[in-house]
């Protein structure tokens, strides 16, 4: 049992944690009471912070509020992480002065799921639930809205500065955006919360949901503590992706690392205050220390860097990381490992850093020459028209981007002959993946004949209901398969897989599912059981894939991916939940046929392209053991094979190029391809609500001249 005067020294220090680094802190006493209480008799409190997941690629800058919750976690802080999925379709004016663009059902339900994949690594999932608070906003209707409206006036709501400002300056605020804080406000009410936490520029609408509290009968108001924003590696801005000062919780661990170490000595006790868990005294007493003398300041920067970097990797890699900064930057050594790129002799230097993935483009490598970032061997170079001799040469750009150009002697683009590829337990005898396109394109025949030849056949898994006029279906409706269970129908696929093995013998087979259609786990394992050797994965981020197939052990798994980052958060929560990482991964750019894992606009940015891509996530493939990288967009011969295969990848997927052949499945295309023009291929939006490429014949060209037909979807397929 313990007494009383132990009891208040606990709750007395946990406030001081609690505090600290606060920027407004309201209800303190309340606070203390709940805490004291969580002491004496174990009872949890409520403890809130919401996000509207319209930027879920979270830097340290985010963490501080996340690190808050974690505090409060320690001393009895039940969190609510309130995932804003119907208020992100409003948009926050919070700091604003115009209205933000509210997002699609889509983009948040996926920006949601990022947002998961990354707080566990700071919060204890026991003590956190994720809600959605369109649970309870949608069930609200236009009469509880209305009473809810009622709560406050307009008056109020232009007390507000960011309001008052646009309202000065004649700018237009709408109806919905003094609803936002109401809802955030309702939110409060529909938790029973106890404490609400937010940024400094949220103070407004936490404290709406505190008066939300008091008018519809709780017996209680929620205390509220904000926290300030947090200065980026310059120390002078906010950090910000925009700004480029920022240190994101998905980044290499180097480099997480070596933007730690970079801060300087006066804001890395900033960054302790805001991001450690170790407790004020423990800091005050290292502060003491290096200002006393007794310890160097960089020893303390290396103990901040290891510690956040292992949050969010593990101890042995920040150890590593470590390792890694103390050879490149304090030792001026080259790093460990680094891309490693052959050109011909002659090969101008701008397009040798952007081949190599150190600039954007050859415009970004002109302007950082002229500006003295490039180092060729460690000796600085300013001449934009160089062009290299036969050699070896370690480019550099910067404190943090290296690679290794071999320059050859009427070096051959040409690999002489393809070497075969290994993929899990199977073994592709050509590198190449035909890619898997639906509906009813690369069925039996393609894919049974490409593999036949000894490359990777793809079967799409799309409307095989369709198979053969879908004498496999179970129910039509509208002459179409109904529902899920028909339109990805198993009896058609084992059908299809039947046929494809007659063809291709035992040679490696693969089937393409999509992560966005209904009924995912059911037709992986459909696939796995007809006999698939390799499940290859898009349209969605595929953290679940490895659940479908834990009785299969023999098959090979391929995420599609766009970015480094998402090749990260797959790794992390495959090793995690799984005890495994892909078998390799298909990295596609915006010229690819199928889905874009790109927003519209970012199709046509030069950062996005496949080249730049393409060695960065090489690059991070070998932190995860060397996962093999499939190459996909745009590949059409093989000149652009061996372009890729010098960029770092192990393989190329093609599919556009099968589509005009006799064995695709959809015969039409041998009479269309022919007559096909560049301008004919167009960006459009998917169904599953993707940027996608198509061809701008049938259904496009009927919709664009307003005589498509209605069609009625019975089939419930995404």
């Amino acid at each position: 049992m313990q007494n009383t005067q132990d009891i208040q020294m606990r709750t007395k220090e946990a406030m001081c944690e609690i505090a600290r680094g606060a920027s407004d802190f309201i209800g303190q006493e309340y606070i203390a009471s709940l805490v004291e209480r969580f002491f004496v008799t174990n009872e949890r409190f409520i403890v809130k912070a919401g996000f509207d997941p319209t930027a879920p690629d979270l830097h340290l800058g985010h963490t501080v509020l996340i690190s808050k919750l974690a505090t409060l976690q320690r001393y009895g802080g039940n969190v609510k992480f309130l995932i804003g999925d119907f208020t992100a379709t409003i948009g926050d004016p919070s700091g604003k002065t115009q209205t933000r663009k509210p997002l699609s059902k889509e983009e948040v339900e996926k920006n949601a799921q990022t947002y998961k994949d990354q707080v566990f690594k700071i919060l204890d999932p026991q003590y956190t639930e994720v809600c959605f608070n369109s649970k309870w906003i949608n069930a609200l209707g236009i009469g509880g809205l209305v009473h809810l409206s009622a709560q406050f006036s307009v008056a109020r709501m232009l007390e507000r500065d960011d309001f008052a400002k646009r309202y000065r300056e004649n700018l237009p605020i709408s109806i919905i955006e003094f609803i936002y804080p109401l809802l955030q406000g309702y939110d409060s009410v529909a938790l029973n919360c106890d404490i609400e936490l937010g940024g400094n520029d949220q103070k407004f609408n936490l404290l709406v949901g505190r008066s939300l509290q008091r008018a519809y009968g709780l017996e209680k108001e929620q205390s509220i503590l904000t926290v300030p924003l947090l200065e980026g590696l310059d120390g002078v801005q906010k950090m910000s992706k925009s700004l480029g000062n920022y240190i994101g919780v998905t980044e290499n661990p180097n480099t997480m690392y070596a933007k730690i170490m970079s801060i300087s000595d006066i804001l890395m006790w900033k960054y302790y205050e805001l991001l450690s868990t170790l407790t004020l005294g423990e800091i005050n007493q290292l502060r003491q220390n290096v200002e006393q003398g007794n310890v160097h300041p960089k020893s303390a920067k290396e103990s901040l860097a290891l510690e956040i970097t292992t949050r969010f990797y593990n101890a042995d890699i920040a150890e590593r990381a470590k390792a890694e900064f103390q050879k490149v930057f304090a030792e001026r050594q080259m790093p460990s490992d680094m891309p490693t790129m052959e050109f011909s002799e002659n090969e101008w230097i701008c397009k040798i850093l952007h081949s190599s993935g150190l600039c954007a483009s050859s415009s970004q490598a002109r302007r950082d020459i002229q500006a003295g970032a490039l180092k060729i061997n460690q000796q600085k170079v300013q001449d934009e028209n160089l062009k290299l001799a036969v050699g070896e040469y370690i480019i550099q750009i910067g404190k943090r981007r290296f690679s290794k150009a071999i320059i050859k002697e009427g070096f051959v683009l040409m690999r002489k002959s393809l070497q075969p590829l290994k993929i899990g337990k199977h073994t592709i005898r050509f590198p190449i993946f035909q890619g898997g396109m639906g509906v009813g394109i690369s069925w039996d025949e393609l894919a049974g004949n490409v593999a036949k030849e000894g490359a990777l056949g793809i079967i799409s898994a799309v409307g095989t209901g369709y198979y053969k006029k879908m004498q496999f279906v179970e129910k039509l409706v509208l002459n179409k398969p109904f529902e899920a269970l028909n339109f990805y129908s198993k009896a058609a696929l084992n059908e299809i897989f039947r046929n494809a093995r007659k063809i291709c013998g035992n040679n490696p087979l693969g089937a393409n599912i999509l992560h966005a259609i209904n009924d995912y786990g059911r037709v992986v394992r459909d696939a796995c059981e007809a006999g698939a050797n390799v499940i290859v994965t898009g349209a969605g981020l595929p953290t679940n894939m490895p659940e479908f197939t834990k009785n299969f052990p023999d098959v090979a798994l391929v995420p599609i991916i766009s970015s480094v980052k998402a090749l990260r958060i797959i790794c992390k929560r495959w090793e995690d939940r799984y005890k495994r990482i892909p078998d390799a991964v298909i990295v596609e750019g915006p010229l690819s046929g199928g889905h874009q894992g790109f927003k519209y606009e970012d199709c046509f940015k030069p950062e996005y392209q496949l080249e730049s891509i393409v060695p960065q996530i090489v690059q991070e493939a070998k932190n995860w053991g060397g996962i093999p990288v499939i190459a996909a967009g745009g590949i059409w011969d093989r000149n652009d094979i061996d372009k890729f295969f010098r960029l770092g990848a192990s393989g190329v997927q093609m599919g556009t190029r099968f589509l005009g052949t006799k064995e695709c499945d959809a015969k039409a295309y041998q009479e269309i391809m022919p007559h096909i023009k560049k301008e004919d291929i167009e960006l459009v939006k998917s169904p599953v609500g993707y940027p996608a490429r198509a061809l701008h014949i049938g259904v496009l060209q009927r919709l664009d001249e307003g005589n498509a037909p209605r069609i009625k979807c019975v089939s419930n397929c995404v």
